[in-house]
């Protein structure tokens, strides 16, 4: 899974945004803020990290039981894709 290329990440005041951007201007009303998980899960769907990947990074930098780290990825994966922030890669 990768970010779609028109999601812009911003780090205003400590706060992370996903800002969707349209032709030249963002999309102000589809604003996603972040919390520190979250933000780690993003910076890694470049396209080269598998979600066992990702689930393995996590497990690493949190305490958290596998399957609870497997079922907030999943959830908040499927958020992102629901809201078209991101895309399946082969």
């Amino acid at each position: 899974m990768r970010r779609l290329d028109n999601i812009v990440r911003r780090d205003i005041h400590g706060e992370v945004l996903l800002v969707p951007i349209r032709g030249r201007s963002a999309e102000m009303q589809r604003l996603f803020v972040l919390n520190e998980v979250g933000d780690f899960i993003w910076r890694r769907l470049d396209g080269t990290h598998s979600r066992d990947d990702i689930l393995r990074l996590l497990q690493d930098r949190y305490i958290v039981r596998a399957q609870d780290a497997a079922s907030d990825l999943e959830e908040f994966l499927g958020l992102l894709s629901a809201a078209n922030l991101v895309e399946e890669v082969p």
